[in-house]
């Protein structure tokens, strides 16, 4: 939307994509969806935006233009930001800065939470694939337990963040799967993990 003559163009952007979680709060506003859930908050994030639009086009008291940006992709998936600029999303609309917020609960009510630098962590995810020695549960001497490799990985992932990692930089490891065997006494052959990375610095994504 155009507002009053000026040269300067803003980005407002939210992200609108939903988690595979199957949502049991039983809230009106809750997904009508089986296997999708906003459980991060993004159609809140879509709201305002979409409030933010209906005001700038009502009142129109602002200098240069503004362009609304509903990001896909956020949690993790495909494409994202990276592949909306990319595509020419900054340089097609002349876009000078980009502005964005995140729900955040325990704030007050009213209150925005601000800070210099990174606030919001970049994302990356990880699958670890394990291939041990099936046998039975009860000869477990005769296998290569998959799963008992798979808890020590799990544990030794938290020792990435606390020996490898500068005490001053933020990063979280998060082990979100686990999937091993189909029976409760047979040691599997075959195991899998996988989970997600956060950084705040592009140093610290490095460790």
């Amino acid at each position: 939307g155009r507002g009053t003559a000026g040269s300067r163009t803003v980005g407002l952007r939210a992200d609108m994509d939903d988690l595979p979680i199957t949502e049991t709060t039983n809230l009106p506003y809750r997904s009508r969806v089986p296997g999708l859930m906003h459980a991060c908050g993004h159609d809140g994030h879509s709201s305002m935006l979409l409030g933010a639009a209906r005001y700038l086009t009502e009142v129109r008291d602002f200098s240069g233009t503004v362009i609304l940006v509903f990001q896909p992709a956020e949690e993790g998936g495909a494409g994202g930001a990276r592949a909306m600029i990319d595509d020419g999303l900054m340089k097609r609309f002349g876009i000078d800065e980009i502005y964005g917020m995140h729900n955040w609960p325990g704030i007050p009510v009213g209150s925005f939470a601000i800070r210099a630098g990174s606030i919001m962590a970049a994302f990356d995810s990880f699958s670890i694939e394990i291939e041990g020695k099936g046998g039975h549960a009860a000869t477990p001497d005769k296998a290569v337990d998959t799963v008992v490799v798979l808890a020590a990985i799990v544990n030794a992932l938290q020792s990435i963040v606390a020996r490898n990692v500068d005490p001053r930089d933020a990063v979280v490891i998060s082990t979100c799967q686990i999937h091993a065997g189909e029976a409760d006494n047979v040691i599997p052959q075959f195991g899998r993990l996988s989970g997600s990375v956060r950084t705040l610095t592009s140093a610290a994504s490095k460790f």
